[in-house]
């Protein structure tokens, strides 16, 4: 997959849907919707320079996307200066940077969703909220750990965003691809008001 595609792709979506929003702001709209919307989420574990690539291109076309984070992966890519560097720049393009937690198989047997989130999400949140130097409302697990615990601190405050709680209507590069024909015929009949589509920048070549 390759910068010309996701860039038909993406104008495809603003052709095609009446607008889009921010991860953030869903939980607060959800109820509102009356017409078809969208949401760009990108789950950044690998290659956060290509994740700029991808902002960098949406904004050329007017569009903000949701950038969910994996701040401790290994596999980022970079320093901790140029980590910083390349999500201010995200930010400043106008998109979102949320937080991308770990895969719940990576989590010990000892440690229980519940107690993931008590002990350690706030902190993430919080850690990732000083490197980009602005607030984080959107904390997800990555798209195949879609099991949440119910009365965590961040559903509570209605600011956790996730396709598994937000939207039916789902289409990821990693599970199907990203095919215009498929979504040209969903759109006859669409299950849901909102389509989320999960990215993942490593699977684009830029």
């Amino acid at each position: 997959m390759t910068l010309a595609s996701f860039s038909t792709f993406i104008k495809f979506l603003k052709e095609s849907f009446d607008d889009s929003f921010l991860l953030r702001e869903i939980p607060q709209v959800k109820s509102q919707v009356q017409s078809l919307k969208f949401i760009l989420r990108h789950d950044v574990q690998k290659h956060l320079n290509q994740a700029l690539a991808l902002a960098q291109k949406e904004q050329e076309l007017g569009l903000r996307g949701s950038f969910l984070i994996d701040i401790n992966s290994p596999e980022l890519g970079e320093s901790p200066d140029e980590v910083k560097r390349t999500l201010q720049q995200i930010n400043a393009l106008g998109h979102e940077v949320g937080l991308l937690l770990p895969s719940i198989r990576h989590l010990s047997p000892q440690t229980t969703v519940e107690k993931f989130y008590e002990q350690q999400v706030l902190n993430l949140a919080r850690h990732l909220e000083k490197i980009v130097t602005a607030p984080v409302f959107s904390v997800a697990f990555p798209e195949e750990s879609f099991v949440y615990p119910e009365n965590s601190y961040f559903l509570a405050q209605k600011t956790c965003a996730s396709s598994a709680l937000l939207t039916r209507w789902v289409l990821s590069d990693r599970r199907e691809g990203i095919h215009l024909e498929a979504l040209q015929e969903e759109l006859n009949s669409p299950p849901d008001k909102i389509l989320q589509v999960i990215f993942h920048p490593e699977l684009w070549r830029v």
